[in-house]
C-alpha cells in the first residue's frame, strides 16, 4: 500500500512487429537536460523500445515524483493476437527516499504517542539512555502527537494520489496504441 503499482496483460489484434512499430511511432526519444530546461514537456510519452521490450513515462511540464514508469514486453507468435505484459511502478529513488522518510516519521510518531499515552515512558527511556530526558514530567502537548501522525498519513496518501491518475493515462495510451483490451483486470493496483 505504500508504493503503488499495476500489472496487467493486454491483447491486441496486431502482429507483434506491428505492435512494436505502433508504439515506436508514438514514443518520443529521451530528452537531455538542456532540452528539458528549454522546452517543457508536452504530455506525450518518452522512452525506449528494443526487441519488444519497452520502458517509458509521460513527459509532463510539472513535478510529479510518483509518475509511473511503464515497463513491458510485447509477446506473440507469427500472427495476432499479440500479448503485451505491462508493469507500472514508481521510480526506485523515490521508493528509497519515501521508505526512509516514512520509517523515521513513524518512529517519531510512535515515540511521541507512547509518551502521550504513558507519560512515564519518557522517564523510563531517559534513564535507560542516561539522558536528561528522565527529568521531563508529563505528556507531550497534543500537537506534538498529531503532527507526526498527520505526516505519516500524508506520506502514505501522496504516492497513491500522484500515481493513479497518471497510471490511468498510461493505460489509455497503451490501449489506443495497440488497439488492445486488458485481458483480465489488473493483477493489482497494489503496493509493493
Amino acid at each position: 500500500m505504500i508504493f503503488p503499482s499495476r500489472r496487467f496483460i493486454m491483447s491486441s489484434e496486431l502482429y507483434p512487429a506491428q505492435a512494436e512499430e505502433a508504439l515506436r511511432a508514438r514514443l518520443q526519444p529521451k530528452r537531455d537536460w538542456k532540452s528539458m530546461i528549454m522546452r517543457p514537456g508536452g504530455g506525450g510519452f518518452t522512452g525506449t523500445l528494443s526487441n519488444g521490450h519497452f520502458r517509458f513515462y509521460r513527459d509532463i511540464n510539472y513535478q510529479n515524483s510518483f509518475l509511473p514508469v511503464v515497463e513491458g514486453e510485447i509477446r506473440g507468435g507469427e500472427g495476432p493476437p499479440s500479448r503485451i505484459h505491462v508493469r507500472m511502478g514508481t521510480n526506485l529513488g523515490v521508493r528509497v527516499f519515501l521508505s526512509f522518510w516514512l520509517f523515521f516519521v513513524g518512529l517519531a510518531g510512535a515515540g511521541v504517542l507512547a509518551a502521550y499515552v504513558d507519560p512515564s515512558f519518557v522517564q523510563k527511556m531517559g534513564s535507560r539512555m542516561g539522558s536528561g530526558a528522565a527529568h521531563h514530567a508529563g505528556p507531550p502537548p497534543l500537537p506534538a502527537v498529531i503532527v507526526p501522525l498527520v505526516m505519516l498519513v500524508f506520506g502514505l496518501a501522496l504516492p497513491q494520489i500522484g500515481f493513479r491518475g497518471e497510471a490511468r493515462r498510461a493505460t489509455e495510451f497503451l490501449k489506443e496504441v495497440f488497439g488492445a483490451q486488458i485481458e483480465a483486470e489488473p493483477v493489482a493496483d497494489r503496493a509493493i
